[in-house]
């Protein structure tokens, strides 16, 4: 089985459960990858650094992106099915939005992940 087989994407809006759901499936001993945008967020507070969504949002989907992809490095050797919390998709989308590269110049043209995907609707109640 491939990479892109074993990689599970999960996205969807804030306040929606990519988050809930990959904590889940850890405690259900599946492996699952945390979004980077927390990750990054943690250490640019840390810091004092400025690539942060609300400060400088480009430079944060830029790094968002490095991150996801290299989470998917990270994993590329793993024959167990990876849950990835968010990935490069999200990242491009707000780079995009933020004014930065269109899609086309962002995401590689090879589907990175399986072909499954995890939408997560929005959840009124969170």
């Amino acid at each position: 089985m491939s990479m892109a087989e074993n990689a599970i994407l999960i996205s969807g809006c804030a306040g929606d459960g990519t988050s809930t759901l990959p904590k889940a499936l850890a405690a259900r001993g599946m492996l699952c990858v945390p979004e980077p945008g927390r990750r990054i967020i943690r250490e640019e507070q840390e810091r004092g650094g400025e690539a942060l969504r609300w400060i400088n949002p480009r430079a944060f989907a830029r790094r968002a992106i490095a991150v996801a992809r290299s989470d998917l490095a990270k994993a590329s050797a793993a024959t167990v099915i990876t849950f990835f919390e968010r990935g490069p998709v999200d990242a491009a989308v707000a780079l995009a939005h933020a004014g930065g590269l269109p899609l086309t110049q962002t995401l590689d043209p090879v589907r990175a992940y399986a072909r499954t995907v995890f939408l997560a609707a929005p959840w009124p109640e969170i």
